[in-house]
């Protein structure tokens, strides 16, 4: 092969890969910081790490990934404000799906999913937000699914909602892991959300016209 025709294989090979990570940015919605948004549903990717101790295993940190959708209703006023801003109002969201999964060389496949049994809502005012967050977890290798006995606490500084990036949120705290029968098996120690990524986002003018329910719109795009 001349020396011309590699060099040029090779510039149009970088080119290629350059397109794609340019595609792979846009994808990535942006969102306006120190914003209230109106109300919609939130399609997001997230990465998170979970630390779990099990009675009789033992202890390790997973890297999960997935996704989250979230569901913004309307901001809510300041007492004493007739406009929104973003020092006074109140912005509530709930957390309609969470699906994440990773490997852990103590515990094996990692599975997370909300525990649907209780409902799981954040609350973005003034930069402060503040999530409570029960999940279900799948451990297959050890025949076990867990949830968490209370929801798990969890608290951030952001700077747009929903927040994306970097915008670290960590839980407050161990929860207690219990078996289907109620019974203690262990604990998650901590968990720490370390990126967010909007994927799609849509009012909920724009949900009610496909006629699809809020999970399948939103998981869609």
């Amino acid at each position: 092969m001349a020396p011309r025709t590699f060099s040029r294989r090779i510039l149009s090979s970088l080119c290629a890969l350059i397109i794609l990570s340019s595609a792979s940015l846009l994808a990535q919605m942006e969102v306006k910081k120190l914003t209230i948004p109106e109300p919609g549903i939130d399609n997001i990717k997230i990465t998170m790490v979970e630390t779990y101790t099990i009675q009789g295993v033992g202890t390790d940190t997973v890297k999960l990934e997935g996704t989250l959708v979230t569901r913004r209703g309307p901001a809510l006023l300041g007492p004493g404000q007739s406009r929104h801003s973003w020092q006074d109002s109140a912005v509530v969201a709930e957390f309609t799906s969470l699906d994440m999964s990773g490997e852990s060389k103590v515990f094996g496949p990692v599975h997370v999913t909300l525990d649907k049994s209780q409902p799981t809502f954040a609350m973005v005012r003034a930069g402060k937000c503040a999530a409570a967050v029960g999940v279900s977890i799948e451990m297959p290798k050890l025949q076990r699914t867990l949830k968490t006995r209370q929801p798990v606490q969890l608290t951030s500084v952001v700077t747009s909602i929903p927040p994306i990036g970097d915008e670290k949120t960590t839980s407050v705290g161990a929860v207690e892991l219990v078996d289907q029968n109620g019974r203690s098996q262990g604990k998650l120690d901590k968990a720490q959300v370390l990126w967010r990524s909007l994927v799609s986002q849509k009012k909920f003018t724009e949900v009610s016209q496909t006629g699809g329910t809020v999970d399948s719109v939103a998981t869609k795009n």
